[in-house]
């Protein structure tokens, strides 16, 4: 147990989530525990100092949200850097580790999203949109000023449940 974290949180138990979290989100296995370990120092040394009116796992997930995007963004632009190549050029590229049936796995999978996303009522599909669009919590709440930050979290919440169980009934195992 950390003395500078929260007495409930385990630093080796957040490690796990984090590392496979971040090994969903980028398929090189090395990069993910880069990253993994990047977050965890990252809350480690800055939690002390944070004044953290929500919760601190929220505020945890959002610190391995941002290192994921900055990996992301990173080698988005040492690509282009080294190849000169526009955006379009780049979303059409096949990943490093090119495999034609995690292709067609994923293509599955993106099919059954669109169908479960389109029976989603256009509140929910707001909410997990700006969330997959990678909207901060501020942002979310702003967009809500009639609720109370904890109602937002609580709909979110049940968003994710709501489409977590339509894709089940698509047939694809969370």
């Amino acid at each position: 147990m950390n003395p500078l974290l929260p007495s409930h949180i385990d630093l080796q138990k957040l490690r796990e989530i984090f590392l496979a979290l971040a090994k969903r989100r980028i398929r090189n296995e090395h990069d993910a525990e880069e990253i993994a370990q990047e977050a965890l120092i990252t809350v480690v040394e800055k939690f002390p100092a944070q004044d953290i009116q929500k919760s601190f796992l929220q505020w945890a997930f959002g610190i391995l949200r941002n290192k994921i995007g900055n990996y992301y963004q990173g080698r988005d632009r040492r690509v282009r850097r080294e190849q000169g190549e526009g955006e379009d050029v780049l979303a059409r590229r096949p990943a490093d580790d090119w495999d034609p049936v995690a292709i067609l796995a994923e293509q599955e999978l993106s099919g059954k999203l669109a169908r479960c996303w389109a029976r989603l009522k256009p509140p929910c599909r707001d909410l997990l949109g700006m969330l997959y669009r990678g909207a901060s919590r501020d942002e979310i709440f702003a967009r809500y000023p009639q609720y109370h930050y904890k109602v937002v979290n609580t709909k979110i919440f049940r968003c994710r449940n709501y489409l977590r169980r339509l894709l089940r009934q698509e047939g694809y195992a969370l």
